[in-house]
């Protein structure tokens, strides 16, 4: 079985007879073997997606709280200043 090593993603699960002759099998016949080099970056665009998905993400809960914290902040200054004039 073949695997993405960060992110553990199943690429392929090659069949390697146990009757080859020679015992060494090239990563080219592996590649081949999976579904070619086209296989292979559709799994690195996959991949490059869920990274971008992730980040993107973070950066929008990151400004979410910016934002609450802003509106918490803008709120308290003018409640404050109410009470000091009253």
């Amino acid at each position: 079985m073949c695997t993405d090593a960060k992110t553990r993603w199943i690429i392929g699960s090659p069949s390697i007879g146990s009757n080859r002759r020679d015992g060494d099998i090239t990563p080219e016949e592996v590649i081949r073997m999976i579904g070619g080099t086209y296989r292979l970056a559709a799994v690195a665009i996959d991949v490059g997606t869920e990274e971008f998905a992730r980040q993107a993400r973070r950066i929008s809960d990151e400004l979410q709280i910016r934002r609450r914290l802003w509106r918490w902040r803008r709120r308290s200054r003018s409640e404050s200043l109410v009470s000091t004039r009253i």
